[in-house]
């Protein structure tokens, strides 16, 4: 889903520049007289056709005998046809006017094509590959669900490092996980709350770095992260004011084992 803005985009683009290039042929060649590839649908003389003809240029198919076609040349033609610049006869302003078409639709803009396709395709292979897969967030609310039981996306502080021993890898942090748990700063809310998405963050943060991944990795995946969230959580007002942050608020509590 990614990619269809892109595409979408690059489509508008090669619209406008067949729209324009259509006016151009019918302007500059739509007299000259019908030869070689030039018959009754392959031609410039009315709007359709030079659309058509343009449209299959675009995948740079027999380009170069539509070029021949339109530098037609005395005897073949009536340079003084119906009183015309060229009268019925081609000119060399084909040769400008269709490679730079090609150069502009074939190798800039179908190859832009290609890009954006090959890397989204690269980019679900790294998610396949990715060292946090989509059941790893599942089975995070998952466990989330049986501690918090209601639904809600809060859990109470005093029950945070049980949390994090009780997850499955990667996420998982064994006990003692205090000095842990200050480490990655982890945002508590008033009355003494962790956020869901708050503890998850620090978490996938956590297995990235270990996992050697740039900042702009965590960047794609949190955007995931959200929507994930958003889909396991009914969306509830959050709570706003924050008490601190587990660096502070663990750093005299003592580790407590159930």
């Amino acid at each position: 889903m990614i990619s269809l803005p892109a595409l979408f985009n690059i489509g508008t683009l090669l619209f406008m520049v067949i729209f324009i290039y259509a006016i151009i042929g019918m302007s500059a060649f739509g007299n000259v007289k019908r030869d070689g590839e030039l018959n009754d649908i392959v031609n410039f003389e009315t709007f359709a056709t030079s659309l058509l003809l343009l449209f299959r240029l675009a995948t740079g198919s027999g380009w170069n005998d539509i070029m021949d076609a339109l530098l037609l040349k005395p005897p073949e033609c009536n340079p003084s046809f119906m009183g015309l610049p060229h009268g019925n006869c081609g000119s060399f302003s084909a040769i400008v006017y269709l490679a730079s078409y090609v150069i502009i639709v074939f190798l800039v803009i179908v190859n832009m094509y290609i890009a954006i396709i090959l890397e989204n395709v690269n980019r679900a292979h790294e998610i396949e590959d990715f060292c946090i897969s989509k059941e790893n967030f599942d089975s995070y609310y998952t466990t989330w669900g049986l501690f918090v039981p209601d639904g809600k996306p809060y859990l109470p502080l005093d029950r945070l490092s049980e949390f994090v021993a009780s997850l499955d890898k990667p996420f998982k942090i064994p006990q003692p996980n205090s000095g842990v748990l200050r480490q990655l700063d982890i945002p508590v809310r008033a009355g003494e709350l962790i956020h869901c998405f708050d503890l998850l963050k620090p978490l996938v943060r956590r297995v990235l770095e270990e996992h050697g991944e740039s900042a702009e990795v965590f960047k794609d995946i949190t955007v995931r992260m959200e929507a994930s969230f958003n889909k396991s959580f009914i969306v509830q007002k959050r709570i706003s004011s924050f008490s601190g942050s587990t660096k502070t608020k663990l750093a005299d509590l003592s580790e407590t084992v159930t």
